[in-house]
């Protein structure tokens, strides 16, 4: 209709003996004609499972694995976390 949007994605890794990166997003958004810039910045990371697992737990989620034929064995992690004490509930 009338609005176009523009993404463009930079990734960068200014430590690469680190695990994390940065993203930058820079969105250009043009709606009836007129320009408008918006952007986001992620600090994101490359972690071992044991991490994963360690960290969601200190973050207050219960997690819980499965292994499905559509990821080849790999893990899928679910979490659960209370909204109302902000502990996990089994």
């Amino acid at each position: 209709g009338d609005m176009d949007i523009t993404f463009i994605e930079n990734n960068y890794d200014p430590n690469p003996r680190d695990n994390t990166f940065e993203s930058t997003f820079v969105f250009l958004i043009r709606k009836r004609g007129k320009l408008r810039i918006q952007h986001d910045f992620h600090l994101g990371g490359i972690f071992n499972l044991n991490t994963w697992r360690k960290l969601l737990k200190q973050a207050g989620f219960i997690v819980y694995e499965e292994k499905e034929k559509r990821t080849q064995g790999l893990p899928i992690i679910v979490c659960a976390k209370s909204t109302r004490s902000g502990k996990g509930r089994k």
